[in-house]
């Protein structure tokens, strides 16, 4: 006897794109939540154990939220296992490049823990799969510049099956899903296990689905300039990120302004059926500066409020172009994350090279020994909005600076 879905909601405890296509390639929609877990937490014997455990507590964790009272939800996690070792995200441009002269040429097994919990019943399914995924032979230079876009630094045995890497990849032993970060032939047995039939979930659209609790999407606070700059490019880039982070369901939370690459963004992400807050001081919204047509606009008392409010609501942040106010509030919610006063990636939009120079900059300071490595790691260059949310799934907190 299977049970029926016609009040059931799916939840997949993880911002991958990856996963999420995986999903839709079979027909499947499901609601995005964030866990929020920390992956360096985890330790197990082996590799398998390990990706199991951490996709078991990403789905418990999801599953225990008021919003998932009556959801089904899949948890997934990924370990590579090379010579034994298993491999987590490098923390240093020098470790993913070590690694992935050690993988040129050699094999090595991925495997994908997958969970599905019932929070209706409290019933609970996992089961761990593997691939065995054979590495060409990359040059040295071909190992730098892929390394040098930041890819496998925010990746579990730093390469993405469905990314860059996929040229130095010769073949796979195992179903490709599982290297993506989800089998659906695993998925399948354990919704079955749960007495769930699989097909149910067929062209089922999230909207459908009956649901006691509304849905939160996925945050993005944005920091952006007041102006538009002077090349073309910075414009076009804002509102392409807006577009498609609003077509991927997220929600975008801003300084709450009409105007420059600001502006932008708002119009672009709400064009696109998006929900965009702001968040303004009242001395700019009596300077008669804010956007009019937000779906909501929180009023602070003071310009601090105001950016504690912001790094508070996002689940992850990124900063545009802009001048020394963007740049103020990016180096503040990075210095938190090193602190370990906040828990969150933190992302620079780089697809026309504005922030090259910062980002050399990290590298000077990680040389001349002010800044850890692992700390320098933690500013994300990202091109577009699905590279945002793979780094926003992949992500976890630096150790803090003073144990």
């Amino acid at each position: 006897m299977t049970t029926s879905m016609a009040s059931r909601h799916l939840i997949l405890a993880s911002a991958s794109a990856s996963r999420r296509a995986v999903l839709r390639q079979t027909h499947i929609e499901a609601e995005v939540v964030v866990s929020g877990v920390d992956e360096s937490a985890f330790n197990a014997s082996s590799p398998s154990e390990i990706a199991l455990l951490l996709a078991e507590t990403k789905a418990r964790t999801v599953a225990a939220l008021p919003r998932a009272a009556d959801a089904l939800v899949v948890g997934c996690d990924s370990i590579l296992d090379f010579d034994g070792e298993p491999w987590g995200k490098p923390t240093t441009t020098r470790e993913a490049v070590a690694r992935w002269r050690a993988l040129r040429g050699r094999s090595a097994t991925l495997w994908t823990g997958h969970c599905v919990v019932d929070a209706r019943s409290g019933d609970v399914c996992s089961e761990a799969a593997c691939a065995t995924v054979h590495f060409s032979t990359p040059t040295d230079d071909e190992i730098n510049a892929y390394v040098d876009t930041g890819e496998p630094l925010q990746v579990a045995g730093a390469f993405a099956l469905d990314g860059r890497a996929a040229a130095f990849i010769e073949r796979i032993e195992g179903h490709p899903g599982t290297v993506c970060g989800l089998s659906v032939p695993v998925l399948r047995r354990l919704l079955g296990d749960l007495g769930v039939p699989f097909t149910s979930l067929w062209d089922a659209p999230v909207g459908a689905n009956s649901h006691p609790f509304p849905a939160r999407p996925i945050r993005i606070t944005v920091y952006a300039g007041s102006a538009i700059g002077t090349q073309a490019g910075y414009l076009a880039e804002a509102e392409r990120f807006a577009r498609e982070a609003a077509e991927a369901g997220c929600e975008v939370v801003y300084g709450g302004g009409a105007v420059g690459l600001m502006g932008a963004v708002a119009d672009a992400a709400l064009a696109a059926g998006g929900s965009v807050v702001g968040v303004m001081p009242q001395s700019l919204i009596d300077a008669e500066v804010a956007h009019r047509g937000l779906t909501t606009l929180h009023v602070t008392a003071t310009m601090s409020e105001r950016k504690h409010l912001m790094a508070q609501l996002g689940d992850c942040v990124v900063a545009l172009p802009g001048g020394i106010g963007t740049l103020e509030e990016l180096l503040e919610v990075w210095t938190l994350v090193a602190l370990g006063h906040l828990s969150k990636p933190v992302m620079v939009l780089n697809s026309t090279g504005y922030w090259d120079a910062l980002l050399e900059m990290t590298v000077n300071m990680t040389e001349e020994g002010f800044l850890r490595p692992v700390e320098a790691q933690q500013l994300i260059p990202v091109s577009n909005a699905e590279e945002l949310l793979k780094h926003l799934d992949r992500w976890s907190p630096p150790p803090p600076r003073w144990e």
